[in-house]
């Protein structure tokens, strides 16, 4: 049943929003004024064999401002970046000398970072922020986080 409303008014018309995404084009010249870099947890095909660091991650790195992890998105970004360090786990690069392989912070519940992963970042440098609090989930926690710590440049 419609009511009175609904025969004088009738409904907006579904809106769409644009992104537009040429700063993702690395010969795109004018990067946005501020963008952050979330990595996220997320399956690969073949979880034995960690993939290479792809050129668009580290093109993400170069253009942002601001790099976080997920707990589990550091293992996952620790997995791509292994070819960059010794055997052993460490050496080879450090933060100073890569910066681009590092993310400013870890933010999430903890519940799925691997210990060896932790001490890496920690190590390193990076602040590891532990939230366990039930009603945001990492994504949220990690959004939160660049939210209090990214500064807009100007172009």
């Amino acid at each position: 049943m419609l009511s009175l409303f609904h025969l004088i008014v009738p409904p907006a018309p579904p809106t769409f929003i644009v992104h537009d995404t040429r700063f993702l084009d690395p010969s795109y010249p004018d990067p946005p004024p501020s963008l952050a870099l979330v990595i996220l947890n997320s399956d690969h095909d073949n979880p034995t064999t960690p993939p290479k660091l792809p050129a668009m991650l580290d093109h993400l790195f170069a253009i942002s401002s601001y790099a976080i992890c997920a707990d589990g998105g550091a293992n996952r970004l620790y997995d791509m970046t292994e070819g960059l360090r010794n055997s052993d786990g460490v050496g080879v690069i450090s933060r100073a000398a890569c910066p681009r392989v590092f993310p400013n912070a870890i933010k999430g519940d903890m519940d799925s970072i691997r210990s060896d992963v932790r001490g890496y970042y920690t190590s390193a440098g990076v602040s590891v922020v532990e939230d366990d609090g039930m009603d945001t989930n990492d994504l949220e926690k990690c959004l939160w986080e660049v939210n209090n710590n990214v500064q807009v440049r100007s172009n």
